[in-house]
């Protein structure tokens, strides 16, 4: 029986697609299918897929640099008497400074 499909990728993968390297899958073309792919990391498009990735690194670079300003500044922890709000406030200050 014939259906409609869709293909979705991932990046980096070992298929040479658009001048990059992409893994790829075929999947039946409905919301169910499709949604499903997507939430375990496939993308609709090569460019979805290489943005998608670029995005991780962005925010696991974020992430990294953010743990380390708090590693190396002991004055934005928590002190003693300090209430979460004011050590975030503090945070915000020293964020925009």
């Amino acid at each position: 029986m014939n259906y409609p499909t869709q293909m979705l990728y991932k990046f980096p993968g070992k298929h040479d697609i658009h001048g990059d390297k992409f893994d790829y899958i075929v999947v039946k073309y409905n919301n169910e299918e499709i949604e499903k792919a997507i939430s375990e990391g496939w993308a609709l498009t090569t460019d979805e897929a290489k943005n998608s990735v670029n995005k991780k690194e962005e925010l696991q670079i974020e992430h990294e640099t953010f743990s380390d300003e708090e590693d190396n500044d002991s004055s934005d922890g928590v002190s003693d008497g300090d209430t979460v709000k004011e050590s975030m406030k503090r945070g915000r200050k020293k964020k925009n400074k």
